[in-house]
């Protein structure tokens, strides 16, 4: 009874040390039965010796590492360890908080949960709802690769949308379970792509644009509403939406938002709608070529994760083949693998993304290059590992080296920064993955056997990975190979004497093993006569002065280093076009200063004042285009819908468009930027002044007057356009009025709604976007101006306008208007015209180029437009056709691109005539302005010289030797570094219509 007792006793306190055993390994894990027997790793690991990089900014040398269950318990130098803890001597090792990838889309795969289907947005391309996390274990892909780099951490995202959903962090361990993800919901992830959405809308970056701006009202409202129900329950029950739900959730939140962007003006893009909505935290996925708007995206505050693919040198055995390669797109090559330093420079928080790698291109390569363009260790280290970590609010468990996070680290054949160091493990959560097997003790180095009667020297080198052998005899070298099979060397030798066969196993002063003569083993040992000096391992060099080209805004031909400033000027002796009743003045002076006209008279002295002379010269105001569609991205057309007043040109400007400065060389100095004429309603016009060198929102004109543009004809219905328009409401002329009509009447009573909704007891209206516009027409603080051709449409729309208790600004187009002057000027319309257009189209028949004088004389303010980059930078040819068509005085000639574009934009208070108080915006003509033959010399904005003609001719030549410089560089370049071939960059120009004017 007593033994049994015993046994008792004995078998409680095994079982006891079994259950403590498997309590320990489970520490943390996870409810995921095993598959096959349990592991049984060491619990408890201390790593010793090592160079520990504990942050980016601390590294402490001969220190250990002391990792219990996936958790770093102790880090430091002469830490006690106790015998129960497993060791492993890491001398001349290094050891480095494993990286973070901030951005690894895995896609929007169709494993979402698909039983559950409650309402949600009604644009498939807003899924704020969507959670990654549901669809991870099934679309997550091998993970290996990133391990493999050092990466163990990932900020996983859905990739499809513009609202894509909620991202969600995980480690990056193999198989999915609880334990890995370390936050389910960390982002809500957002672009301008509409992807995979099978709605049309939207069909323009304008259009994604308000489509976003839209759902963030929405959300805001839907959660005011539900406050309102909560307060007083016996209001009708609200509608329930899961998109909205969630979204106006995430927006209460501190989780970022993180946008992807197809270029970096979305970026600025971006950071605007942020501000407007105050989003609290914006991390943008950027491009190779951030820089070029760096110091804007400093000002936003945002954070950026960069691609590490930068261009590829472009190689072409014709020269002619380089004419179509432009002086961008050979900068872009030669500046953004110094993307991250010139971010940093702005104190731009930084990290980097593999996602966008190409095959050719690994991470290390790539890595290097941007530590050869001035990246130091340090900040590398930063941006792969601190950064992501605060961005995600993961940094109190990953990020560093510390006590208390969790075990994610790599260790390395040294410092990972320099050239050849390899990594030798990844470690995630405490869970070991071997990267390159190599021996523990460095086997690298020169040894001395004795062989027979004589000595063989064998000499070790190349890298711990790769090593590299060979072996003397006598004077005589021998071809040998080297293969590490862990933990063997094996060395074999055909040429030597016998066949040389060597299977040996590092020691501290040597290699002991066994050498094979026909299988037959013997005994033999070599001691080390020198250690190995690993001039392999080596930090990566700096290149000096990397970067030749300057970088300009916008960084092409023709670009600014600096904005040139408005200056104190005397214009002496010109011939002033005043465009007021004085005339035209001769032999006279005019002084500007603080970007307006100052003073107008002769013999004017102004002191301090730079005189410019002017003698010969003629003196303008600047060309105002009151049609245009210069400087626009991501389409001209909202053309899904019929009425689409929410979307606005000015989100879309493109100051990289070098048709500005083309236009600045013809004079022009403002425009107005006007959605395309596919819709009855298009889009918000952006009244610009050409201020070639600044931002996006740099060109608008400061307070300027609200515009729309409007649309009649052919282009609104689209009945002719194909079976992919021709479902589109309306098809005929009749249903455009109807449009017409719906539209304001669905504005007026939005408008009486947001006018009572004054009360507690009553739910708040929904904003919309699309009406507010049209209300602000019907206010009358928004100005139409509508694409029209037929005399019937024109009238028609008139009569909308005047029932509605409105008048319509401008009909631009108006090759019909001289039919109808006196009922046009009756309503009290502006005209704005072709010179000369005839004949593109049955619509424009009865065109005549008597049109815009007829008009004028009829008292209607009258322009001539371009709607056509080309023309816009002759539109002082196009006013003279007057002159010839219709003996037009040349002074209402000039009028009609200067003065009356001014009048009908409402500008005319600070552009359109030379007299104090007006904007500066002047023109200095070779001759008289209205010649074939004049040349615009000088075009100042604001005071500014925008354009000079004789120091563009300079900077074509210079343009021209940085090209050959570039390409010359690029072609030698090429021929170590891979190529593509040249590839024409065109930029896309836009008229009125997708289908024609």
């Amino acid at each position: 009874m007593k033994r049994a007792k015993l046994f008792g006793y004995l078998f409680l306190f095994i079982w006891k040390l079994i259950q403590s055993a498997l309590i320990a390994d489970c520490q943390g894990v996870t409810t995921f039965p095993p598959v096959g027997v349990h592991e049984k790793n060491p619990t408890q690991i201390a790593f010793l010796n090592a160079t520990i990089v504990v942050s980016p900014n601390q590294r402490l040398t001969n220190a250990t590492l002391w990792v219990e269950n996936g958790i770093i318990k102790a880090v430091g130098s002469k830490i006690p360890i106790p015998s129960s803890v497993y060791t492993v001597d890491l001398k001349g090792r290094w050891i480095f908080p494993a990286f973070i990838e901030p951005y690894y889309p895995v896609g929007n795969s169709d494993a979402k949960p698909a039983d559950i289907k409650p309402p949600k947005y009604w644009n498939p391309a807003v899924s704020p709802e969507n959670k990654v996390i549901n669809y991870l274990s099934k679309a997550f892909p091998a993970i290996y690769d990133l391990r493999k780099n050092g990466f163990g951490a990932a900020h996983c995202v859905p990739d499809d949308g513009i609202f894509r959903g909620n991202g969600c962090f995980v480690l990056l361990q193999d198989g999915l379970t609880n334990s890995q993800v370390l936050k389910p919901e960390c982002s809500q992830n957002l672009s301008f792509n509409k992807g995979k959405s099978p709605e049309d809308y939207p069909g323009s970056l304008m259009g994604a644009i308000a489509l976003m701006r839209q759902t963030f009202l929405d959300a805001s409202w839907y959660r005011d509403t539900w406050k309102v129900y909560q307060n007083n329950p016996k209001l009708p029950k609200p509608e329930f939406n899961l998109s909205l739900q969630q979204l106006q959730e995430f927006m209460a939140g501190t989780n970022p938002y993180v946008f992807q962007a197809q270029n970096t003006l979305e970026m600025l893009r971006m950071a605007k709608i942020s501000q407007e909505f105050d989003l609290k935290k914006l991390i943008c996925v950027g491009t190779p070529f951030d820089y070029e708007w760096a110091k804007p995206i400093s000002a936003t505050k945002m954070a950026c994760i960069l691609p590490m693919n930068t261009p590829k040198p472009i190689y072409a055995d014709n020269p002619l083949d380089y004419l179509n390669v432009s002086l961008g797109q050979l900068r872009r090559w030669e500046q953004s693998p110094k993307n991250p330093v010139y971010l940093l420079a702005q104190d731009i928080s930084i990290s980097f993304t593999t996602n966008q790698l190409d095959k050719e291109t690994t991470f290390w390569k790539q890595l290097y290059k941007f530590l050869e363009y001035g990246l130091t260790e340090e900040q590398a280290l930063a941006a792969l590992t601190t950064q992501p970590a605060r961005w995600f609010g993961v940094e109190k468990q990953l990020g560093t080296i510390e006590a208390g996070k969790i075990a994610n680290f790599i260790i390395t054949s040294g410092n990972i920064f320099y050239q050849n160091a390899t990594i030798l493990e990844t470690w995630v959560q405490g869970n070991q993955t071997i990267i390159q097997s190599v021996p523990s003790i460095d086997p690298r180095g020169t040894y001395v056997a004795i062989l027979g009667n004589s000595n063989v020297s064998l000499t070790i080198s190349g890298t711990l990975s790769e090593p590299k052998a060979e072996i003397e005899q006598a004077g005589n070298k021998y071809k040998t190979k080297i293969t590490w099979q862990n933990p063997t060397l094996k060395i074999e030798s055909d040429d030597f004497p016998d066949r040389l066969n060597l299977a040996l196993s590092p020691e501290v002063n040597g290699l002991v093993g066994v050498r094979y003569i026909q299988t037959k083993p013997s005994p033999i040992s070599f001691t080390k006569q020198k250690s190995f000096q690993d001039t392999l391992l080596k930090p990566v060099t700096v290149i000096p002065n990397a970067v030749s080209s300057p970088i300009t805004f916008p960084n092409k031909a023709y670009g600014r280093t600096v904005y040139p400033l408005s200056e104190s000027l005397l214009f002496k002796n010109a011939t002033v076009w005043s465009n007021t009743e004085k005339g035209i003045l001769t032999e006279t002076d005019v002084f500007i200063a603080q970007g307006k006209i100052q003073k107008v008279g002769k013999n004017l002295s102004i002191p301090g004042a730079k005189v410019v002379e002017a003698s010969g010269k003629h003196l303008t105001n600047g060309i105002i285009d009151e049609h245009s569609h210069i400087a626009i991205t991501g389409g001209v057309n909202e053309g899904t819908q019929s009425v689409t007043a929410e979307v606005r040109i000015g989100d879309v400007i493109d100051p990289t468009d070098i048709n500005i400065y083309r236009q600045l060389s013809g004079g022009v100095t403002t425009s107005q930027l006007l959605h395309g004429s596919a819709n009855c309603i298009g889009g918000q016009a952006a009244l610009v002044k050409l201020r070639w060198g600044k931002t996006p929102e740099e060109y608008k004109i400061e307070q300027a007057p609200l515009f729309i543009k409007f649309a009649l004809g052919e282009n609104v219905k689209q009945s002719n356009w194909g079976d992919k328009y021709s479902v589109r409401y309306p098809q005929t002329r009749l249903g455009v009025e109807q449009i017409f009509r719906d539209a304001f009447q669905t504005a007026k009573e939005y408008e009486k709604n947001l006018l009572s909704n004054n009360t507690l007891n009553s739910y708040p209206v929904r904003r919309d976007l699309e009406l507010d516009a049209i209300v602000e027409i019907l206010q009358k603080k928004r100005f139409i101006t509508c694409h029209s051709y037929v005399q019937s449409e024109i009238l028609t729309l008139m009569r909308v306008a005047e029932s509605f208790g409105f008048q319509v600004n401008t009909f631009t187009h108006i090759l019909e208007g001289y039919k109808i002057a006196n009922e046009m000027k009756k309503h009290g319309v502006n005209a704005s015209t072709f010179s000369d257009w005839w004949a593109y189209k049955y619509e424009v028949i009865d065109a005549i180029p008597q049109n815009a004088a007829l008009l004028l004389r009829k008292g209607i303010a009258t322009a001539i437009n371009s709607d056509d980059p080309e023309m816009g930078r002759r539109l002082n040819q196009e006013a003279a056709k007057s002159i010839k068509y219709a003996g037009l005085s040349k002074e209402e000639s000039w009028k009609m691109v200067t003065y009356y574009p001014a009048k009908m934009l409402h500008l005319d208070n600070k552009l359109g005539t030379i007299e104090p108080g007006k904007d500066a915006d002047l023109v200095i003509w070779s001759q008289e302005p209205l010649s074939i033959y004049a040349i615009a010399e000088q075009t100042y904005v604001d005071g500014a010289l925008l354009y000079d003609a004789q120091e563009s001719r300079k900077q074509s030549d210079a343009i021209e030797q940085e090209r050959i410089q570039l390409i010359e560089k690029m072609r030698k370049s090429a021929q170590t570094n891979g190529s593509t071939l040249p590839t024409e960059e065109i930029k896309e120009e836009y008229s009125c219509g997708g289908h024609g004017h």
